[in-house]
C-alpha cells in the first residue's frame, strides 16, 4: 500500500515489477490537506511478466486549489492479467493518461470513476495497445455537478447510463427518495452513491469505505 500527500512532494515516480507467475495487489491513496495549492505530477510504470497478475486500486482526492497531471504506463507480457481501478475526486484540474501494452493472451481491464464539482475539470486519456489474442475492456462512471467537467479523450463514446449530472437526477428517483424522507442534498448523495456502486464494489473493502467517505466530503464542500 502506497500513500502520498502534496505536503511531502510535488513530483512522484513509482515503479512496479511483478515477476513471472507472481500476483500483486497494489493500493494507492493520494491526498492533501485543505489550504495546500500548487501543481502535482505523478508517473507510474508497471511491468507485469509472463502469467503474472496485478490488481491496482487508486483513489485520488486533492483540494480544489491543486492541479494534478499523471501518466500511468503498464506493460503486460503473455498470459498476464491486469485490473486497474482508478477513482478521482477533487482538484481544480486533472490530466491523466493511462496506457496499456498487452502481449499475446494477456488481459487488461480499466475501471475509471470521476466526480467533478463546480470549477473542477478532469481529463482522462486511456489507450490500450494489444496484439492478436489479447483481450481488454475500459469502463467509466463519471458524474458532475454545477459547471464541473469530465472529458474522456480518445475513448469510445460513453453510454448515457454511465454518465450522471447531479442536477439531472430523474424526478421519479427524487420522488421515490422523498417518500422515504430524503430530499435535497441528502437525496442527491444517496443517488450519487448508488450511481458509483458498480465501481465501489470492485475496490478492496477498506478502500470502498474510504471512497464513500471522500465522496460525502466532496458533496459537503460544494
Amino acid at each position: 500500500q502506497l500513500g502520498s500527500d502534496l505536503g511531502r512532494a510535488a513530483f512522484e515516480r513509482s515503479l512496479i515489477i511483478v515477476e513471472e507467475g507472481a500476483a500483486l495487489d497494489f493500493v494507492e491513496g493520494c491526498s492533501a490537506p485543505k489550504g495546500i495549492s500548487g501543481d502535482r505530477n505523478s508517473v507510474l510504470e508497471a511491468f507485469v511478466e509472463k502469467n503474472a497478475s496485478l490488481r491496482a486500486a487508486r483513489l485520488q482526492t486533492w483540494p480544489s486549489t491543486v492541479t494534478y497531471i499523471a501518466s500511468k504506463f503498464v506493460r503486460a507480457e503473455s498470459g498476464a492479467r491486469v485490473e486497474w481501478l482508478d477513482g478521482n475526486l477533487g482538484a481544480r484540474f486533472v490530466l491523466k493518461r493511462l496506457r496499456f501494452d498487452l502481449g499475446a493472451g494477456a488481459n487488461g481491464e480499466i475501471f475509471f470513476c470521476g466526480f467533478a464539482g463546480p470549477g473542477q475539470e478532469q481529463n482522462l486519456e486511456a489507450h490500450i495497445a494489444s496484439v492478436p489474442g489479447a483481450s481488454s475492456r475500459v469502463q467509466e462512471w463519471v458524474a458532475t455537478r454545477g459547471n464541473g467537467r469530465i472529458l474522456l479523450l480518445g475513448n469510445r463514446p460513453l453510454a448515457d447510463r454511465n454518465r450522471l449530472r447531479v442536477e439531472d437526477i430523474p424526478e421519479s428517483q427524487r420522488f421515490y427518495l422523498a417518500t422515504r424522507g430524503l430530499e435535497g442534498p441528502p437525496a442527491e448523495a444517496v443517488a450519487l452513491h448508488a450511481f458509483f456502486e458498480p465501481f465501489a464494489r470492485r475496490l478492496p473493502l477498506e478502500f470502498s469505505v474510504e471512497f464513500s467517505r471522500l465522496l460525502d466530503a466532496e458533496l459537503t464542500a460544494l
